[in-house]
């Protein structure tokens, strides 16, 4: 994981007095850190960090008063203060930085020390060895003293003041690094006269509070957007021009919002748990080689002209809608699960059909002009309905279970060489099947085929008792 980022610093000096409202930065956004540094010439005896801010240490004493605390940012801090207080009167400085990308604090400070070299202290931060940002310097008072060098591979150095004269300032220089560790002890900084210090040492462990985010084009290839747990959602409002290779979100509520064409490849895109949900609004126009949907109420809305190889549901109340004629390949159409259908106004190829569970319902509107070499449906009240003429090849079509049924309401034009039905109350109904008798109803129940025929008279012969 990346290091947290240092977003700004914001530095203010201030009069003499009890009381002190620190300035915040300019911009702050929620999940941000606060971290301040602040330190004053006369202590008194207490020091309050502001309200609803977490104090991390403080130092009171001779050499002034040391404060260091952080907030996690609502968000309404920008351009405002905060209130630090004191119980003696003096002149006061403060340096508040504002971070991105970070997951907690930790830091170690040392005694209330008088020497022109203050030594910040080795930290060893609980979360081990990360991406850490470290914060090395001191708080110092006294006579206008300056930071000569900060510690060794500490950079971008920020360095205020308050006050003048002999006895009368307050002082702040912090540096950083970047750098991952287990442990640091910077070396010793050097200011340009003995002041009355403390020396700190900070760790950031980098996370993704406050984490900056980005709404502009994607303009190069995208391998791969991912997203988990609740409420997951990618939205992409403007065109993506170049290679998207997958986008996979996981856990409830997951979506992907395509408001402008993507113009480029595709080669996924799979989308789990419920309510999965795929809106494109806009016709695909490259190759789409797999959509894939899991978990309940699964559903696919495409007006496609482009291939595709595959499309797969399952779970409850899944469904294949296709308001459009496909004009490439499909191989397959697989729907598993409770209430699973079909429904198709195909002119392009459809090898196999394959429904399962509870209530499956195959339901051809119109001519199929090209070959279907298998229906196969499963389980309780299957179905199909041929509602018009097929003018090509059918292979087979088998039903299993109770309540299954062949409905033929007009001729079938072209070979049919095998139905199957299988189990309690399966039924064939046609008026026009060969080879069947026009005006016959054939129902099978156990090992047993029943039917009924339209004349005035039968004759039986019976060579065995049964």
């Amino acid at each position: 994981m990346a290091f947290a980022v240092v977003a700004d610093v914001t530095k203010d000096s201030y009069a003499s007095a009890a009381t002190h409202d620190v300035t915040m930065p300019a911009t702050v956004n929620s999940g941000e850190l606060l971290l301040m540094f602040y330190v004053c010439k006369q202590f008194g005896s207490s020091m309050v960090a502001p309200s609803g801010w977490t104090e991390l240490a403080k130092a009171v004493g001779a050499s002034g008063g040391h404060l260091l605390c952080y907030k996690e940012a609502a968000g309404t801090e920008g351009g405002g203060t905060a209130t630090v207080t004191a119980s003696d009167t003096s002149a006061a400085c403060s340096q508040v930085y504002r971070l991105q990308g970070w997951n907690d604090v930790e830091e170690e400070h040392s005694s209330l020390t008088i020497s022109s070299s203050p030594n910040p202290p080795s930290n060893t931060p609980s979360w081990g060895a990360k991406d850490t940002l470290w914060l090395a310097g001191a708080t110092f008072v006294d006579d206008d003293g300056t930071v000569s060098a900060y510690s060794s591979n500490y950079s971008n150095g920020e360095y205020n003041n308050a006050g003048a004269g002999t006895n009368a300032s307050s002082s702040i220089g912090i540096a950083r690094r970047e750098l991952n560790t287990t442990v640091q002890n910077p070396a010793t900084m050097t200011l340009s006269e003995a002041e009355g210090w403390v020396a700190w040492t900070v760790a950031v462990e980098p996370g993704t509070k406050g984490e900056a985010g980005s709404d502009t084009d994607i303009s190069g290839t995208l391998e791969s957007i991912t997203l988990t747990e609740n409420a997951a959602t990618t939205a992409l409002d403007i065109s993506v021009t170049a290679a998207l290779e997958s986008l996979l979100l996981s856990e409830l509520q997951s979506s992907v919002a395509v408001d402008i064409a993507l113009s480029g490849a595709l080669e996924s895109i799979q989308v789990s748990e419920n309510p999965s949900n795929i809106a494109v609004d806009v016709s695909i126009t490259g190759t789409q080689e797999q959509i894939e949907l899991t978990e309940n109420p699964a559903s696919l809305g495409l007006g496609v002209s482009a291939s595709a190889e595959q499309i797969t549901l399952s779970e409850f109340v899944a469904g294949v809608s296709l308001d459009r004629s496909i004009s490439g390949t499909l191989e397959t159409i697989q729907v598993v699960e409770n209430a699973a259908s079909v429904a198709t106004g195909l002119n392009a190829t459809t090898e196999s059909i394959v429904l399962t569970e509870n209530q499956s319902t195959v339901q051809l509107d119109t001519a199929i002009t090209t070959n279907l070499e298998t229906i196969v449906l499963n389980e309780l009240a299957a179905q199909v309905d041929l509602g018009a003429n097929i003018s090509a090849s059918l292979e087979s079509v088998t039903l299993t279970e109770s309540g299954a049924t062949i409905i033929f309401d007009s001729g079938i034009s072209a070979t049919l060489e095998s139905i199957s039905l299988s189990t309690l109350r399966a039924t064939i109904t046609s008026s026009t099947l060969a080879p069947t008798v026009p005006g016959l109803e054939y129902t099978m129940s156990g090992d047993r085929l029943h039917y009924t025929l339209p004349v005035n008279r039968l004759h039986f012969t019976f060579n065995r008792e049964n």
